[in-house]
């Protein structure tokens, strides 16, 4: 097949027409330039479907007059435009009423509008394109379900969106490195739109770097917004939310700027794990400022802020949720409350070495009323923590513990020590070059910096998602040592580096070959000053070698080794006149039955086969393609498909890559030796509108409100929620790092208008990302970065179009374990009226189970962790480590009885000055964050408790799995478990 497309590649340039192109030129056919196009008012319009525009890398010339137009498309589908340079107009390209139009790795300087999409002009593909010195490069107006990715940005304007619903902004990097007077003054703008996505953009030198007015349901996560140091002018925001509500922003770095994030009258928002650093007047701050109303109900949790002028500021700001958040090492307030916020909740907050600029300041200010538990800093103003008469529940020198400990591994202590503020200059970074040695999967490259500092490598492919996170450092202080974030497709990488005076080599590998790769690296120092390399060439792209493994395959060459029915090509099918459809009175075998040309919503194209005999017929070999003017290559179904009497098999976009016109195609099933069996031939399409025929592999064809692929076109109506299969990672895996991705697929008849991860990462049940912009029935993901040791629950829940909700029938649960060789997964088998022995030398823990019902292939996590910031709440004295015990829930409901024992050491207790006496097992109760001593009077979830004294365990017979520990009490008392008891007969105990 790629030999066929290099021979229609060398016949097009034969037959193609070479003559000069013309201003105002009527374009119907596929068009190269031969030299440059100087055009007053409008260069070249488009005038028929499914053509390319190849610019050739010549230019077409504008002269800034009002309405000129570089290329003006109105109405047409499958337009590529590409290798142009556009410049000096007010539209270097006009869509008007256009889908499905790509503009890929074209130039725009000097323009009012790069590229400008008006009135639904929809699902088209902006990538790989430079803008220079516009006003605006990207503008989408009343337009929905546009990729803009993998974009560079000069000195202007990036993306303006106005109604505009539905689009991915992902991967776009802003190269301002200066102010200058004649650019837009923000970098990624929405105004009146909704349910965006922005994701892993890079932007810098805005007054306002991402910019939402009155828009709602927005994704902006992953993004690093830098106005290095805001240097001159206007007050700069990193993020900003005005009257825009329900948005979710995560995972961002917003650091150097005035403000990093900006609420104003925005209500119901979720702020979660951004990083913000170095912002000169706030990290977080939630304001009546500009619409003067209360900016209220936002969810504020597990955000990092250091350095910044203050940490986190309510001005006029009411009923607002603020969890696990660090403030530290303010030049005011950690955290900052006016007369006028109130009703606010503060839990498990950190606010440490704050007023740094040594004023009137506090780690925690209230003005009025604001309320929560648990929360840690030294000084406060009219603050009462929920629980207590005293100011902060913990004091920061207090909540650190040991200052010795090797094996802490919480973000607590590394996020409150006290960072020097001596240095204000952020290292440079010198040597930095493209790649010495390139192979097929690997790449290495050397660099030097003037001062210790951290590095991270930030790299991915061209055409994909570029992630970002300059935050994360891991403890090893070899330099070539780098850690996997846990990203599925392309990670960033980390390394902590001591001597970067000298030259050291980074290792980029598990390439994939023959494919172009971008990278970039950051420098951070020890009082956090970040910088990426200051000149314009501060990322390198590099192409990995090409692969000798042969790629032949052999799936069609076995078609009859399992078909009960030999596929014969119909002599009535196989003409392709220019008649409504090509299918005749006598069917095949199998037809095409349906096929969504022009998706809406989440779905994607998608084409369905019938098979209208009463025995199963295998499908391998065969081929699925189109001939529209842009026709896309054959799909070769895979070896052992076979489809079952009178039944239906669907093939979506994503497995085929087959792009069907808007404005006509012709769809068609090939024989493994190409005739064709069945196709049919449209000239129109309709968006969320399906063709197919009236009766299932029958001769009528009809259209569809109501698309129905993998079911009958008769009679069916979407009457059911979505279904949601939770695909990655299998229940109880365990993650080493923190970050990870949980993917699942939402399967439904409508589309689906969000998808909702809902998590206990934040220590509560609740939803933690919204998806907007998921695809129906193939794989999605939600990404969790920065996790702290623990056992975590998730589950997906997706609404459809008419409002149909629905969960996976299972939750699921991962577990985030840093500290190698603390882990026992076992796999366990057990039967009633037998005791089950589950031992786990790594953390000192037994299990003997008994269960009302025989459960099989289920398995039990236990974990252990020492210095975690959860064995911090325990107040008396204790082991400084617990176990964690998690197991599927078939086995969790099944259980009648366990006896835990946990095992301590003699030095253990010497070292704690514990004495044996005093032991008991403690229990952590999740919904109140506190823990218990087990205590048989009041949990009747606990039967007894015992200590053995000569084998140094404590035991209990409880019928929960949970968190547990040893701490000093009065609880337990000595029984001695003997080994091979069986549970049924084990006698209580009541202490």
């Amino acid at each position: 097949m790629r030999l066929r497309i290099t021979v229609l590649l060398i016949l097009f340039h034969l037959v193609c027409s070479v003559s000069a192109v013309s201003c105002g030129d009527n374009i119907t056919g596929n068009t190269t330039l031969t030299s440059d196009l100087s055009c007053e008012g409008l260069g070249i319009t488009i005038g028929a479907n499914d053509i390319t525009i190849d610019c050739n890398n010549f230019t077409i010339q504008g002269n800034n007059t009002q309405n000129s137009i570089g290329v003006n498309v109105i109405s047409y589908a499958g337009i590529v435009v590409k290798n142009c340079v556009i410049d000096d107009y007010e539209y270097g390209i006009y869509f008007y009423d256009a889908d499905n139009n790509t503009v890929q790795e074209n130039t725009f300087t000097e323009n009012v509008y790069g590229v400008y999409l008006l009135n639904g002009s929809d699902n088209n593909n902006l990538s790989d394109n430079t803008g220079n010195n516009n006003s605006r490069t990207f503008y989408l107006n009343g337009s929905y379900d546009n990729t803009l990715s993998n974009n560079i940005f000069y000195n202007g304007g990036m993306i303006h969106l106005s109604y505009s619903d539905r689009n991915i902004i992902d991967s776009n990097i802003d190269n301002n490195r200066s102010d200058w007077p004649g650019y837009d003054d923000r970098g990624v703008s929405l105004e009146y739109s909704n349910r965006n996505t922005i994701s892993s953009n890079i932007l810098s030198h805005h007054l306002t770097n991402i910019y939402l007015s009155n828009s709602h349901f927005n994704n902006i996560t992953a993004n690093t917004v830098d106005n290095h140091g805001t240097p001159g002018g206007n007050p700069k925001n990193g993020i900003y939310l005005g009257q825009s509500d329900s948005n979710t922003v995560t995972y961002n770095n917003a650091s150097n700027n005035s403000r990093g994030i900006f609420l104003s009258s925005s209500d119901n928002n979720t702020l979660s794990h951004n990083t913000l650093i170095n912002n000169s007047d706030y990290g977080i701050w939630l304001t009546t400022y500009v619409y003067h109303t209360s900016t209220s109900q936002n969810t504020i949790h597990n955000n990092t802020l250091n350095n910044n002028g203050e940490g986190i500021y309510l001005d006029d700001a009411d009923n607002n949720t603020l969890n696990n958040n660090t403030a530290n090492n303010s030049q005011e307030h950690g955290f900052h409350a006016n007369t006028q916020s109130s009703g606010n909740t503060l839990n498990n907050n950190f606010f440490c070495s704050n007023n740094q600029s040594g004023g009137s300041y506090y780690d925690l200010y209230d003005g009025d009323n604001n309320t929560g538990d648990n929360n840690t800093c030294d000084t406060t103003y009219n603050y009462q923590n929920e629980s207590s008469t005293t100011t902060c529940l913990h004091t920061c020198s207090g909540w650190l513990l040991s200052t010795t400990s090797t094996t802490t591994t919480t973000t607590i202590i590394s996020s409150t020590t006290t960072i020097s503020s001596n240095d204000p200059s952020a290292p440079r970074i010198d040597g930095y070059s493209e790649p010495e040695t390139i192979s097929n999967t690997s790449a290495i490259f050397s660099i030097t910096s003037n001062e210790d500092c951290n590095l991270t490598v930030n790299y991915g492919e061209c055409n994909m998602t570029l992630f970002n996170d300059t935050s994360g450092c891991i403890t090893s202080a070899q330099h070539s040592d780098f850690k996997n974030s846990g990203y599925t497709d392309w990670p960033f990488y980390t390394a902590v580096n001591s001597t970067w005076s000298q030259a050291h080599l980074v290792y980029l590998t598990s390439l994939i070959p023959n494919i172009k790769y971008f990278y970039m690296v950051i420098a951070t120092d020890t009082s956090g000053n970040s910088r990426i390399k200051d000149d314009d060439d501060w990322y390198y792209r590099f192409t990995t070698g090409t692969t000798t493994t042969s790629t032949t395959t052999s799936t069609t060459t076995t078609m009859t080794t399992t078909t009960s029915t030999t596929l014969i090509p119909s002599t009535t099918s196989t003409t392709t006149s220019t008649t409504t459809s090509t299918t005749t009175v006598t069917p095949p075998s199998i037809v095409i039955n349906e096929f969504l040309p022009h998706p809406s919503g989440s779905h994607q194209e998608w084409i369905e086969l019938y098979n209208t005999q009463l025995e199963a017929i295998n499908l391998s070999g065969l081929k699925l393609d189109d001939v529209g003017g842009n026709s896309s290559d054959p799909y070769i179904l895979p070896e052992g498909k076979v489809i079952q009497p009178k039944n239906f098999t669907v093939f979506y976009k994503n497995e085929t890559n087959i792009t069907l016109g808007n404005l006509g195609d012709t769809v068609r099933l090939l024989s493994i030796y190409g005739s064709v069996i069945d196709s049919y031939t449209y000239y129109y399409s309709q968006r969320g509108i399906s063709l197919g025929r009236e009766a299932d592999g029958g001769v009528e064809w009809t259209t569809f409100e109501l698309p129905t692929p993998g079911y009958s076109n008769v009679g069916v109506n979407d009457t059911n929620p979505p279904s949601v299969s939770l695909d990655y990672p299998e229940d109880n895996a365990v993650d080493t790092d923190g970050s990870i991705f949980l993917k699942y697929t939402p399967t439904d008849l409508s589309p689906i208008s969000n998808c909702v991860l809902y998590t206990n990462v934040s220590g509560i049940w609740q939803i933690t990302q919204i998806d907007t912009t998921l695809l129906v029935n193939a794989q999605n993901s939600f990404g969790l970065f920065g996790l702290e040791n623990g056992i975590y629950l998730w589950n997906v829940q997706c609404t459809d179009d008419t409002s149909l909700s629905a969960s996976a029938p299972q939750s699921r649960a991962f577990i985030v374990n840093k500290t190698a060789g603390s882990v026992c997964n076992t796999p366990v088998d057990a039967t009633i009226n037998e005791t089950t022995n589950v031992t786990s030398n790594e953390t000192k823990t037994t299990l003997l189970i008994n269960v009302t019902e025989n459960v099989t292939n289920v398995s039990i996590v236990i974990a252990s962790y020492e210095n975690d910031s959860k064995i911090s709440n325990l107040s008396v004295p204790n082991l400084g480590r617990y176990v964690s015990i998690e197991s599927n829930t078939e086995l969790e409901e099944s259980v009648s009885s366990i006896i835990l024992r946990i095992y301590y050491t003699t030095e253990e207790l010497s070292s704690k000055n514990i004495s044996e006496d005093d032991l008991a097992i403690y229990w952590f109760n999740e919904d109140e964050g506190i823990w218990q001593v087990l205590d048989v009077a009041t949990m009747d979830w606990v039967h007894a408790t015992g200590i053995n004294k000569p084998q140094k365990f404590l035991w209990a017979d409880i019928e929960h799995f949970s968190d547990y520990t040893i701490g000093a009490g009065t609880q337990s008392q000595e029984i001695t478990v003997v080994t091979g008891w069986n549970l049924i007969s084990l006698p209580l105990v009541f202490l």
